[in-house]
């Protein structure tokens, strides 16, 4: 992915934003504050949301403190199987 063109997108089309999408887009850091940087509006999250949400504890531990339900899970990182 060359985030470079994507940002060149909105340039060369008229366009005032990016949307994430999904899967690697919506995950990635650096394209979140390379958008905040050149002033291009990201629709989706942003860069600092997108930072705490790659990891699942991390996430879980956010939703838990601004009183999200989750379900029951792992709460700290397992280092193997058994």
């Amino acid at each position: 992915m060359n985030i470079g063109k994507i940002l060149d997108a909105p340039k060369e089309s008229g366009s005032a934003a990016i949307h994430l999408g999904y899967k690697f887009l919506a995950k990635n850091l650096l394209l979140g504050e390379a958008c905040d940087k050149r002033n291009i509006k990201l629709i989706g999250p942003e860069a600092t949301v997108i930072d705490a949400m790659r990891s699942k504890i991390t996430a879980r531990k956010l939703m838990k403190k601004a009183r999200v339900s989750v379900i029951s899970g792992t709460e700290h990182i397992h280092n193997g199987c058994g």
